[in-house]
């Protein structure tokens, strides 16, 4: 035969395992409980690569059920110079989401792994970009925002000026929003102190520009 066997009985049975290698597979096999096809746990093929619960391993290590790791601090190491990937597959393989480190970016993917598909962006400097892949702000939204609760709130937190700015797709302040604390003052053309036409405090409502 083409396979050479190393079998492992006990007094009930002569066969509750063994250890075989096929040279005509180039795979040497792992069976436990049995020699049969259906006990086959684990085998290794001339490439290197290993299969447990599967007889043709498509990558290092592929596995045929889940996989747990249980330490004090367990830890799931990813190590090369260019992008490490965790791809979730549909189980003919199709690429239905991801996450990805290259460089100081996590990009996550929902609905395949391509760069249109790439939904959240984490920089190593603390900017988040949901819908952009490079964020320009603590938080960049490539889209709307819906916030809806009983009591929505919008809240922004400053001991200096508080401002909601409107800009053009270049970036180019158009409007304004400003609070000092004392004062919520309305910018219309830009933001500077020329482009000022209301502004609100406690006691009055005050035009800064000629009403027609």
């Amino acid at each position: 035969t083409h396979e050479g066997r190393l079998l492992f009985g006990d007094t009930s049975s002569n066969a509750i395992g063994h250890i075989g290698y096929n040279h005509a597979l180039e795979t040497m096999r792992f069976f436990v409980g049995g020699i049969t096809a259906s006990e086959e746990r684990l085998r290794i093929n001339a490439d290197g690569k290993i299969g447990m619960g599967v007889t043709n391993p498509l990558a290092a290590l592929h596995v045929a059920g889940s996989a747990l790791v249980q330490a004090a601090f367990p830890d799931f190491q990813m190590r090369s110079d260019g992008e490490k990937r965790l791809i979730f597959e549909d189980n003919g393989g199709g690429a239905q989401s991801a996450i990805k480190v290259s460089g100081d970016h996590m990009k996550f993917f929902a609905g395949g792994v391509a760069a249109g598909d790439e939904v959240l962006n984490l920089n190593s400097n603390g900017r988040v970009g949901v819908g952009v892949a490079t964020p320009l702000a603590q938080l960049h939204v490539g889209g709307s925002v819906l916030v809806k609760a009983d009591f929505p709130d919008f809240q922004m937190r400053s001991g200096g000026e508080r401002r909601l700015i409107f800009e053009d797709a270049g970036g180019g302040a158009e409007a304004a929003i400003k609070s000092n604390g004392a004062n919520l003052d309305f910018f219309v053309g830009g933001i500077a102190s020329g482009n000022e036409i209301i502004s609100v405090d406690a006691d009055s409502v005050d035009f800064k520009q000629t009403i027609v």
